[in-house]
């Protein structure tokens, strides 16, 4: 397994956004939320009691670095592994950032289409844009969403 395996970036236009909003000033935090689907984090086979797993996510953690770079991103990564996705969005907000330099902003993508259907996973999909929004209100920052290519 490669760490290219570990991690994917599902929108790469989302990153040359944040580059391009930067400018040169100020930092950027690269987060990203994994949430487990099948498994808690601390049974048998969960990603931090199965030693395949555990290596999966240290491969993840060196290849953020590697992405900050490519993307011509000055700033810093983390990674969440949660089992639940809005304890991971409150537990990256609040403690991303050094002291008082922490991000004003969240720069998202709007979610695909599958948030259109009337499935499980687009109620999943619209119910974590909402409290995407909702965690953000209650910390008080700016949220930009883009649009993308595929969102009708």
């Amino acid at each position: 397994m490669t760490d290219e395996d570990a991690v994917t970036v599902d929108n790469p236009d989302l990153l040359k956004l944040a580059s391009q909003l930067k400018n040169g000033r100020g930092f950027i935090i690269l987060g990203g939320i994994c949430v487990s689907k099948v498994v808690t984090l601390f049974s048998s086979d969960g990603l931090f009691m199965n030693p395949g797993k555990q290596q999966k996510i240290l491969d993840g953690v060196s290849l953020v670095p590697k992405l900050l770079h490519e993307y011509g991103i000055e700033g810093f990564g983390r990674i969440i592994h949660t089992d639940d996705y809005t304890a991971g969005l409150v537990s990256l907000i609040q403690n991303s950032g050094l002291g008082a330099f922490t991000p004003n902003s969240l720069l998202s993508c709007w979610p695909s289409e599958m948030a259109l259907k009337r499935t499980p996973a687009g109620t999943k999909a619209r119910s974590n844009l909402l409290s995407m929004i909702q965690v953000c209100e209650v910390f008080e920052k700016l949220v930009i969403i883009e649009k993308g290519k595929s969102w009708p």
